[in-house]
């Protein structure tokens, strides 16, 4: 009788132990799946960011005095100036989406 409570009080143990190794586990991956969200709302943010710089780095190009009377550009090498700064941000752009871990459905789940 005492050897099956014993036995009984190990059982139980053990399956309390799985229960908290279950639960640490899970906690675990939430945290994991947390800190990849997080990283992506940032890597999203710095991606509009730079979309905006090359947003307005274009809109230097396409203002009205940018051109003069004649159709022509004003200062070419401004307009020049303001495409290659658009096209930086926009390669820092695409440069961020790719570098990034994005979340997945199961990382969402686990959140």
């Amino acid at each position: 009788m005492k050897k099956q409570r014993q036995e009984r009080g190990t059982v139980e143990r053990l399956a309390h132990a799985r229960r908290v190794l279950a639960h640490c586990e899970a906690a675990t991956a939430a945290q994991a799946a947390r800190r990849v969200l997080v990283r992506a709302a940032a890597t999203t943010r710095t991606v509009i960011s730079r979309a905006n710089d090359a947003e307005a780095a274009l809109a230097q190009v396409t203002r009205a005095c940018a051109v003069n009377e004649s159709g022509v550009f004003s200062d070419p090498l401004v307009r020049e100036a303001d495409l290659l700064a658009a096209r930086q941000a926009v390669d820092k752009a695409i440069a961020s989406i790719a570098a990034a871990k994005w979340p997945t459905h199961s990382d969402y789940k686990k959140f």
